[in-house]
């Protein structure tokens, strides 16, 4: 699956049973030699009524994460068109706390994501903010001519756990243009979490309107937060690419 090219395998450990390991997401994950994909969704049965599944992410290479929201939107949509439920407003919980999603219509799909915790403040020249997982948000001049590898190898070093990296351009009180180094992945087409994280941080700062539009390579997202202790909301296109089994 895809949503504006960040790109996914979905698998479901519910009606199958499953042995993944580092070596063969790796494996997986080459675009030359495997599937080819930014990050494995794993939805599996999960026992408590505080969520309908659970969600683990894994990024190419092989490490797991705590959150995706251009992710959770394409598992949201696997769950419904595989019949794992029909329910149109989903609970999933991440090792990190619970997403809500909400299919709008067949490819369209709003989440909800983390309450933005701030407590990692502003460091230099880049804010910190925690979406569910961890992002340095850099202002620039103009987007397209930064040298978005180098800066965003340097910065993730200094992270113990690593951390995403977006590079934001403010066009207007209600839309910007985004390019993100992910974490375990390198640039990729499009973040969900890094557009959420991008936009907090602008309102934060007075620079930004309730709901922005986020401009990234791979097309646009949509992404509202009223402030406080709200969840930021994400909405967009999750898109369905084929289908394949695991030998």
């Amino acid at each position: 699956m895809q949503a504006l090219g960040n790109d996914f395998m979905v698998l479901d450990s519910i009606r199958q049973k499953l042995r993944l390991s580092t070596e063969i997401i790796r494996e997986w994950s080459d675009r030359r030699t495997g599937v080819g994909f930014d990050q494995l969704l794993l939805i599996e049965e999960h026992p408590a009524t505080d969520a309908d599944f659970k969600y683990r992410i894994f990024n190419s290479d092989g490490s797991e994460v705590e959150q995706c929201g251009n992710g959770a939107r394409c598992v949201a949509r696997f769950i419904f068109d595989s019949g794992l439920s029909k329910k149109k407003i989903l609970k999933l919980k991440t090792c990190n706390g619970l997403i809500t999603t909400k299919l709008l219509r067949r490819d369209w799909i709003k989440a909800s994501l983390a309450i933005p915790d701030f407590s990692a403040g502003v460091i230099s020249e880049f804010s910190c903010v925690n979406i569910g997982n961890p992002h340095a948000v850099m202002h620039v001049s103009d987007v397209t001519n930064v040298k978005i590898a180098d800066i965003g190898t340097a910065l993730q070093k200094q992270f113990f756990n690593g951390v995403n990296v977006e590079f934001m351009e403010i066009i207007a009180r209600d839309t910007i243009k985004l390019r993100v180094w992910e974490r375990g992945v390198g640039e990729t087409p499009a973040c969900g979490s890094g557009a959420c994280a991008a936009v907090v941080i602008g309102q934060q700062q007075g620079l930004l309107d309730s709901k922005v539009t986020v401009q990234l390579p791979g097309g646009d997202l949509e992404v509202e937060w009223q402030g406080g202790a709200t969840p930021v909301y994400l909405t967009g296109p999750a898109i369905w690419v084929y289908d394949g089994l695991c030998m």
